[in-house]
């Protein structure tokens, strides 16, 4: 992961390249996850929402699993709802709570627009 930085991982996002992301995903730099989860939420591949899912539920770090339910929120697949639901009313870190409540409510508000 030598040499991964903000404007490659823009490139990545531009160009769609989830394989990519999905690798600079685990990189151990903090930021760069952080940055690497951002670009992810305009990728709406199955692999992105499971990976997002599993640091949303499992990450020890309070800022990725906040980065991950904006991420979701952002794609906003359903089938991420009923996780973010678990982590809005169970996550030990308040401000994670808020968040996946957050885009809970963006799901739910995409949802209805995409029924009318």
């Amino acid at each position: 992961m030598f040499g991964i930085n903000e404007k490659k991982i823009e490139k990545w996002k531009q160009k769609g390249n989830a394989g990519k992301i999905l690798k600079a995903m685990r990189h151990k730099d903090k930021s760069i996850r952080i940055a690497v989860i951002k670009a992810a939420s305009s990728l709406a591949k199955e692999e992105i929402l499971n990976t997002l899912i599993i640091f949303l539920r499992d990450d020890p770090d309070p800022e990725i699993r906040i980065n991950a339910a904006e991420a979701l929120g952002s794609i906003g697949n359903p089938r991420a709802q009923d996780h973010l639901a678990y982590v809005a009313k169970n996550d030990s870190d308040e401000k994670v709570r808020e968040k996946a409540q957050e885009a809970v409510r963006v799901i739910i508000s995409k949802k209805l627009k995409h029924d009318e």
